[in-house]
């Protein structure tokens, strides 16, 4: 009897021990993908930053040459302005000068 008594608590042993090796290996795997996961996730993430980082770079160029056309076209606006101030001054003497001779 106390070998039935003693074949029955290895027996059962061996069943906890089996079930202990299954769930620690459970856990392994899942820690194991986790990891992965997590690592996949950081390296989606930094691929995702640099992207955007490229294009925050590449909007700054844009901006800064809408910028400095905006500079051209004011410059060449000013010029024009004066252009046309200077004609109008030429335009008053060419009507002075033909008021004069009437």
């Amino acid at each position: 009897m106390a070998i039935s008594v003693i074949l029955f608590f290895l027996w059962e042993n061996r069943k906890n021990n089996k079930a202990q090796d299954k769930a620690s290996h459970i856990i392994k795997e899942a820690e194991s993908k986790a990891f992965e996961m997590i690592t996949d996730a950081k390296k989606e993430s930094l691929e995702a930053i640099s992207k955007a980082e490229k294009t925050e770079e590449r909007i700054l160029e844009k901006e800064e040459k809408v910028d400095r056309r905006l500079e051209k076209l004011e410059e060449r606006k000013e010029k024009l302005a004066a252009q046309e101030d200077l004609l109008r001054e030429e335009k008053e003497k060419i009507e002075d000068i033909r008021f004069d001779l009437e």
